[in-house]
């Protein structure tokens, strides 16, 4: 039956949907994820407060559940349900078998049936978008304590029928059946224009056993030397059954779900096997090998991906705890284990956990971290987020927890996940606000030596990335300071002179001009019969621009015009690259007469006066 997983005081309710999208920081278990806004309906009269709360669906592949909050940041959290049955596996494996997940639509559409009941229709996205694909989330809340709930769905075009997922008395369903039948003319546009009828099932829903399937699944798997089949029973299985419930009170349950993570790590060593092994240390943190069988899974995409932080973070946390666990107990260590810690015997002080290190930097403990620190624990460790104690510092910020970070040790520069910490920060500091001078988390950094110009695994620095019209004051406050102006990312080769030409951001580029960046470097434009790049200074792509939409072409002919104009008299070699035919001097004079731009050919003249009778080529 439907399980209450928390359950705590209720104090409030009563709120509509007024805005799109989903919160950002709402509150949801590992590995569900935020799926849909669905506004409660659980009225002053019932609780007797007068706050509202606000629900969310959250959803972990097939599986579903109704969060409800006390607050508008969805943040307190007050009830939980679930799972909900909105999908069979049949139907999950349809809305997903041409995408990679489920689509839905962010919000519910908030339907008040009667004082204290409400329903909310919930859109799939599955290819065909009939009736079929909607269901509908009945909320009773007349009643102080946990609301009842019902599931609705469209048997066909002409009868919705609901199944409460709790047992309810015979008067509840009627007064359900009433509030709908009076409702009819709220729920235009979100039931079929047609005459249909309501109805309410005589039972409520139960789910399967799952414990009982699983350890059948798990005997046969054991006889099995081909797996996959069963494997993709199991697979079945947790599609609608969550493996975080399945066996909660049989103790050996944990055994049997270390061994399907491990059949399964073998051909799919995905985030499903990773929650699998994540659940065995929940219920059993003192079973070793499962510790050896994450950290190898985690250590094999890091060699897959060796840029990244985000699997050599917790590959080495869990090679820490299992190298622990064994040095606790005598037991040899083996001798992968050694190498990736880099170590050449057990060590007590690198066997320990690190991560309570930035449990305690969350939690905003200093006096916890302070003490963890003196301990041995490095101030530089990354978490399974990949990104260092110091970043998680700046979160909120907390700068005094920051500062004693870097006291012990901490790093200001290094990949952490995929990016710098420079540019985490000011991420950071952009969402609060657009005002550079406000960018009070990466000022810190740079005044604690942050280099500006660290790239991201991509090879961009902040710089290349706001080179940009949008980022105009934000471009030119980075400019004050120091930084390699050069540096070019590694996908295409681009430099931040590139990027403004390309995006139409001329005064940025005079900035750069002026600042001394090189003008001369080539940048790829496809390849000749031979297989040689094609190479264009930068000055050739200002001649290639066209007029920016939305931008006065005076405003535009100005700003190239003095870009051009700049860029020559710094120095700026048309010839300077490689073309297939003729040279790059050349195409830029034809550009610039299919451009029109005679303004742009006088100043050229003057530089590299053209030969009488010369014939330009592209």
């Amino acid at each position: 039956m439907l399980a209450l997983l928390l359950n705590l005081p209720v104090v409030a309710q009563a709120i509509e949907l007024d805005w799109f999208g989903l919160p950002p920081h709402a509150v949801v278990d590992a590995p569900e994820y935020k799926a849909i806004i669905v506004p409660t309906a659980v009225t002053e009269s019932a609780t007797g407060m007068s706050p509202p709360l606000v629900g969310l669906l959250s959803q972990y592949r097939g599986l579903f559940y109704l969060n409800v909050y006390r607050d508008e940041n969805y943040r307190e959290r007050a009830y939980k349900f679930g799972p909900i049955p909105l999908m069979t596996t049949e139907e999950f494996r349809y809305c997903t078998k041409n995408q990679d997940g489920l689509v839905m639509s962010p919000s519910a559409t908030h339907i008040e049936l009667a004082p204290g009941i409400a329903m909310n229709e919930l859109k799939f996205e599955c290819g065909r978008n009939g009736w079929e694909t909607r269901r509908y989330l009945l909320v009773d809340s007349r009643q102080p304590g946990t609301p009842l709930l019902a599931i609705g769905r469209f048997s066909n075009d002409q009868h919705l029928v609901f199944q409460a997922l709790q047992a309810t008395l015979p008067q509840v369903s009627d007064a359900w059946l009433k509030a709908l039948e009076s409702a009819r003319p709220a729920m235009l546009y979100h039931v079929p224009e047609t005459l249909f009828s309501f109805s309410v099932a005589d039972q409520p829903y139960v789910a399967e056993d799952g414990a009982k399937r699983l350890r059948e699944l798990h005997r046969q798997l054991s006889k099995d030397k081909d797996k996959g089949p069963g494997l993709k029973n199991v697979e079945e299985l947790f599609i609608n059954t969550d493996f975080r419930l399945v066996g909660a009170d049989q103790k050996d349950f944990a055994g049997l779900l270390n061994d399907i993570a491990f059949w399964r790590s073998a051909t799919k060593p995905d985030k499903v096997t990773t929650n699998l092994f994540k659940e065995v240390v929940r219920r059993d943190p003192q079973r070793i090998p499962v510790y050896l069988n994450m950290a190898d899974l985690y250590w094999s995409r890091y060699e897959k991906f060796p840029e990244y932080t985000t699997s050599l973070a917790p590959a080495l946390e869990y090679y820490r705890i299992y190298c622990g666990l064994r040095l606790a107990r005598n037991m040899s260590i083996p001798q992968r284990v050694l190498e990736r810690l880099s170590i050449t015997q057990g060590d007590p002080k690198i066997c320990k956990a690190q991560w309570p290190l930035l449990q305690a930097v969350d939690a905003q403990d200093e006096t916890r971290v302070r003490s963890l620190l003196d301990t041995g624990i490095p101030a530089d460790t990354q978490g399974e987020d990949g990104r260092s104690a110091l970043l998680h510092a700046l979160d909120k910020p907390n700068f005094a927890i920051a500062r004693l970070l870097l006291e012990h040790g901490a790093k200001t520069q290094g990949i952490n996940g995929s990016e710098p910490v420079v540019m985490q920060a000011l991420n950071k500091d952009r969402r609060e606000s657009k005002d550079p001078e406000k960018a009070r988390r990466l000022q810190f950094l740079l005044e604690a030596g942050a280099a500006i110009d660290e790239t991201n695994v991509d090879g961009e620095t902040v710089l290349m990335q706001h080179a940009t019209v949008m980022d105009s004051d934000l471009f030119t406050w980075l400019l004050k300071y120091p930084q390699n102006l050069d540096l070019r990312d590694k996908k295409q080769g681009e430099s931040a002179l590139y990027r403004t030409i390309e995006s139409g951001a001329y005064p940025a580029a005079v900035l750069l001009v002026k600042s001394g960046v090189q003008l001369n470097a080539g940048y790829r434009e496809g390849r000749c019969n031979s297989n040689e790049e094609v190479l264009e200074p930068a000055l050739l792509r200002l001649a290639r621009a066209s007029g920016l939409s939305g931008v006065d072409p005076v405003v535009y002919q100005q700003q190239t015009l003095e870009l051009f104009t700049l860029m020559l008299e710094k120095g700026a070699d048309p010839r300077a690259g490689h073309q297939c035919k003729g040279d790059n001097l050349e195409v830029t004079r034809f550009w610039l007469k299919q451009r029109k731009r005679d303004d742009m050919l006088q100043v050229l003249q003057r530089y590299f006066p053209e030969e009488a009778g010369a014939t330009p080529s592209a």
